[in-house]
């Protein structure tokens, strides 16, 4: 089986600035400017990691109290994410209280609270329904099921309230250049795609399509869908040279879909290990591209 090259975390943490140029700009401007609308607001933010939406919030001039709740099964990361924030807040000019949880912070007119929840969001269940005025859920729901999961957020928001649901994996991964077997590097990353099919509690998830199914669980579930659009990952070398943490990026991708190919035994080794091989020297001579389609969503619960 091939190890990531690197654990999970300086995976997610690599990936942050890949994250930041891919968000679609236009889905995003229109989450911030609603919710800086808004005096203020509770947000719920499910499959949080290390908590990287705080340093997107953060940015924000708004709203003047905001509460969010970060939740993930791990919970390692959650405390990652809860000692991250403290130099996060001083370093955005915050204030910080004594309390740790929930943390709380003031700076100027912004009052912000933090709590931390370790727990599965297969079964997640909110303390009070009917309480949120926003969910965040970045890179989420190819790993759980849309329609509940919408059904779920419709449930858990006020009226009004507005789901922004970022990088919904929509299969789509190509890379460059072409291999010399097409049709074996074709086949690799069907599986890859095909891998992600699960079902949780006899209910698919949204696998290598969750864009698309999210798109349509959530207008089967009454909101309004008020923007959408891609946030591909374009991981390519430009001018001889990997942008940010590109490369660390590439290099876990690869070993994701190499090992998935190698766990199902469908595939000759040799022919196997020689692709995955030239893969990775292309990554040191800065040669590999991948394209990886992905979809932003911004949807909002009626009003009424």
């Amino acid at each position: 089986m091939t190890p990531m090259s690197v654990d999970f975390q300086a995976y997610l943490d690599a990936k942050f600035p890949l994250d930041e140029r891919s968000l679609n700009r236009d889905v995003r401007a229109l989450f911030e400017a609603l919710l800086g609308e808004r005096a203020a607001a509770r947000l719920l933010d499910i499959g949080a990691g290390t908590g990287a939406s705080l340093d997107r919030l953060l940015a924000l001039p708004g709203p003047a109290r905001l509460e969010v709740t970060f939740v993930d099964r791990d919970g390692e990361l959650l405390d990652l994410a809860r000692r991250r924030a403290e130099p996060k807040l001083a370093a955005a000019g915050f204030a910080v209280g004594a309390d740790r949880e929930p943390l709380q912070a003031r700076r100027a007119t912004q009052t912000l609270t933090l709590a931390y929840r370790a727990a599965d969001l297969g079964d997640y269940r909110p303390a009070a329904t009917g309480h949120w005025d926003g969910i965040i859920a970045h890179a989420l729901m190819d790993l759980l099921p849309p329609g509940r999961m919408a059904r779920r957020m419709r449930d858990w928001l006020k009226p009004g309230g507005l789901v922004y649901a970022t990088l919904n994996y929509d299969g789509g991964t190509v890379l460059f250049p072409g291999f010399h077997d097409a049709g074996f590097e074709d086949a690799v990353l069907a599986h890859y795609d095909a891998s992600m099919a699960r079902q949780l509690d006899g209910e698919a998830c949204g696998g290598a399509q969750s864009g698309r199914r999210l798109h349509a669980a959530l207008l089967a579930a009454g909101f309004e869908l008020l923007a959408y659009g891609s946030s591909d990952w374009n991981i390519t070398p430009c001018r001889g040279a990997y942008r940010d943490d590109d490369a660390r990026c590439l290099r876990a991708l690869l070993d994701m879909i190499h090992g998935e190919a190698q766990r199902s035994g469908r595939f000759n080794a040799g022919t196997l290990d020689a692709w995955w091989q030239l893969r990775r020297e292309q990554i040191d001579g800065r040669q590999l591209g991948l394209i990886i389609h992905q979809l932003d969503l911004l949807a909002r619960k009626p009003a009424a």
